[in-house]
């Protein structure tokens, strides 16, 4: 069955050719066997791997001990779709790993970011599914094996893949980044000159064993083993100077924002106890009313209860009548006191009533503008921070080393 990967990258590549023209097919070829290598380095390291939502690789053990690598399609991929794949024995199986492409693009790929290689392995992975799903015959080199499909039937034969084809690919990416990047790269190494191992300035040494043979080379590693393959001296320097300015950076926004937050919690709370404070006191201030009129009120009405009970003898012509016309005119002028003490406490008893439900609206109100103020403060609060998160967000950006390019 030949296989279908060249051409899975060159309809990922035409699909995204108006959106993004740097991913051409050697492009999606190269991030292709970059996260295949990975994969074959973990099942080397008695290690997993997950391809996202496709499937994982990893080794199962068996009855006798022996580790052989397998093939498990994603569960809920096969389920939806009747896809048919091996049965996977109930073995131990070592540890998966998900997918670190920081690592692929570095270590791996030298040509491309940690971007590029997430997105033309979404894509990549996507058609595939497709395919797969459609019941489409299908052969994809996997590098380290051939993942076969045919009626929506999947087998995973390991080894027989080989990664010839996917190096040349990769060769010819390298040949139009070299291309592009040409006239810049020309006055770059006119500057820099030579490196003391006689080759290009910046470019990555091509065994650890000749970094090792140089009698210029440092004694002690700069680069991690893993990595001083595939990466400069300069190049892996850079990177780590980049790593150290951005934790700088992120520290210092930290503290930052801590002091800031701790400034806006002292103000928001210095506002709210004067507002408490300026509410409390016109709070005591209507109720020293309000009982001071109570008061006034009590004490008119045992006066007025004081007075009809100690009735002068008025007018002093009834001391000329005989004493029952007396006793007579003493209950006729005392039940007409009585009447108008009586029309009076109506009057300033409805008075007081007004007064006081006045007062106590007033005192409603200042109840209530008090609950508000402190929601008020509390909403502006929040704003003020998520004015100052947003803030934060675009200083971060700004200084972020993206940002920066």
């Amino acid at each position: 069955m030949a296989d279908h990967l060249t051409s899975i990258a060159e309809a990922c590549a035409k699909r995204v050719r108006k959106v993004s023209p740097q991913l051409t097919a050697n492009a999606y070829l190269t991030a292709w066997m970059a996260t295949m290598k990975w994969i074959d380095s973990q099942l080397r390291l008695s290690r997993g791997a997950a391809l996202a939502s496709f499937g994982k690789f990893t080794l199962s053990t068996g009855p006798s001990g022996t580790k052989s690598p397998v093939f498990v399609l994603n569960e809920q991929f096969a389920r939806r779709y009747g896809i048919h794949t091996e049965v996977i024995l109930k073995r131990k199986l070592e540890p998966i790993e998900d997918i670190n492409y920081s690592r692929i693009a570095l270590q791996y790929s030298k040509v491309l970011s940690k971007d590029a290689v997430q997105t033309c392995l979404k894509h990549l992975l996507n058609e595939i599914s497709s395919k797969i799903s459609s019941g489409i015959e299908l052969s994809v080199n996997f590098g380290f094996g051939v993942l076969s499909a045919r009626g929506k039937k999947v087998v995973f034969k390991f080894g027989g893949g080989g990664y010839a084809a996917l190096t040349t690919a990769t060769r010819e990416h390298e040949a139009e980044k070299r291309g592009v990047a040409a006239g810049g790269a020309r006055s770059a190494q006119g500057s820099r000159g030579r490196t003391p191992t006689g080759g290009e300035p910046g470019a990555p040494s091509a065994s650890p064993s000749l970094q090792g043979s140089s009698s210029l080379a440092p004694s002690k590693k700069i680069i991690p083993e893993e990595f001083e393959s595939v990466v400069s001296k300069d190049a892996y320097l850079r990177h780590l100077k980049s790593e150290r300015s951005a934790k700088k950076t992120e520290k210092s926004l930290d503290k930052y924002n801590l002091q800031r937050r701790k400034q806006l919690d002292s103000q928001a709370k210095n506002v709210v106890q004067k507002r408490e404070q300026s509410n409390r006191q016109v709070q005591e201030y209507l109720k020293a009313q309000i009982a001071e009129k109570e008061e006034r009120a009590r004490r008119e009405k045992e006066e007025n209860t004081r007075a009809v009970n100690d009735v002068p003898l008025y007018p002093a012509e009834i001391t000329s009548f005989s004493p029952q016309d007396i006793r007579k005119k003493k209950e006729e002028y005392k039940s007409y006191l009585e009447q108008q003490m009586l029309e009076k406490q109506s009057l300033k008893k409805a008075q007081r009533k007004m007064e006081l439900s006045q007062d106590w609206e007033l005192l409603n109100d200042v109840e209530e503008d008090l609950a508000l103020s402190r929601l008020e403060q509390v909403e502006i609060k929040k704003l003020k921070q998520m004015q100052l998160n947003e803030g934060w967000r675009e200083q971060i950006e700004a200084r972020s080393p993206q940002g920066k390019r």
